[in-house]
């Protein structure tokens, strides 16, 4: 992601793939043809791509192997660094595109050459994956100021990923009906978890919190624990980070077997305002025993890194939703 950030004005595609070029150029990236990742009325972002691979950010972690992965919602780690590799943290980002790579629309401020609010962009957020990195579905007045993303499209490398060891977390592909309680929750994962053929399937609980229990006290979260990852092997946190619902390293925002979460604002029950939090009966729909749509619970969001435990919604009971998924 661009260190810089600008209105919708871009220079059109030549000017902000100039930018590219420029901000790598400073930073001593390797050498190379840096485009930027938009789409206009005439060209989609994923073709700027042609046939590069091996993608990698500025401090050596893994994003994606092939453009087809991009476009397939396969991400490894938000683009949430510059091209100095600093982490910004969480910004908007002009994409005009979607999770696919092609355009949205007509949200391309006028094909990056107008700045005011007389039209708008298509954005995308730096701390998330698939269903939102892109295209977060946000549509904003091209006056507003907002970073971009480089991609380096010489180089065709195979991407290597070097699986960090630790405990395994996902989020179900299955949604939990809350009136199961936190045993059909612990249910829910550890039949994922078997169909998958993880190891040790038994060991997987719900990060669910209760009235009278926090969720991260249902696991060892202490600083020698081993740290979380998921299934491909990228790190999310170690424990103690997670416990606390601070930003993960990267999210966790794939399932037991492997897919990866796609859709947006995509929603799992939590139950409190943090993992080392107990919750209220009015976040846990009654400790989880309830469909009744009048009562509610807390969610999170499994594929952002940084509000993917608590950005302070409340839902209806009524509707089932995933949950996290935690080796012991």
């Amino acid at each position: 992601m661009t260190s810089t950030s600008s209105n919708g004005d871009l220079g059109g595609q030549a000017g902000a793939d100039a930018d590219c070029a420029s901000l790598a150029a400073a930073a001593d990236l390797s050498p190379g043809t840096y485009k930027a990742w938009l789409s206009t009325s005439t060209i989609n972002a994923v073709a700027k791509l042609g046939s590069a691979r091996g993608f990698i950010r500025p401090d050596g972690q893994p994003f994606a192997d092939q453009v087809s992965d991009i476009a397939g919602g396969s991400i490894l780690n938000p683009l949430n660094l510059d091209e100095s590799g600093g982490d910004v943290g969480r910004q908007n980002v002009w994409t005009g595109t979607n999770d696919a790579g092609t355009v949205n629309g007509s949200t391309t401020c006028g094909d990056w050459t107008i700045g005011s609010g007389s039209s708008f962009g298509e954005m995308g957020l730096s701390t998330g994956g698939a269903g939102a990195w892109s295209d977060d579905a946000t549509e904003t007045a091209c006056l507003a100021s907002a970073h971009f993303y480089c991609f380096d499209t010489s180089h065709v490398s195979t991407l290597t990923v070097t699986r960090v060891p630790g405990r395994i977390a996902f989020v179900s592909k299955g949604r939990f009906a809350t009136s199961l309680a936190v045993s059909g929750a612990d249910a829910l994962c550890q039949s994922e978890a078997t169909a998958a053929g993880l190891a040790n399937p038994t060991q997987f609980l719900a990060l669910l919190s209760t009235s009278t229990t926090s969720a991260a006290s249902r696991f060892d979260m202490s600083a020698m624990s081993a740290p979380y990852v998921r299934p491909d092997g990228i790190e999310i946190a170690d424990a103690p980070t997670l416990a606390s619902g601070a930003t993960l390293a990267s999210g966790i925002w794939q399932h037991a077997d492997g897919s990866y979460v796609t859709e947006f604002a995509a929603a799992a029950w939590t139950g409190s305002a943090a993992p080392n939090v107990t919750g209220t009966l009015a976040t846990t729909c009654q400790d989880w025993v309830t469909l009744n749509g009048a009562d509610t619970g807390s969610e999170g969001v499994s594929n952002v890194t940084d509000t993917w435990w608590s950005p302070g919604a409340i839902a209806s009971c009524g509707n089932p939703a995933p949950v996290f998924c935690l080796e012991q």
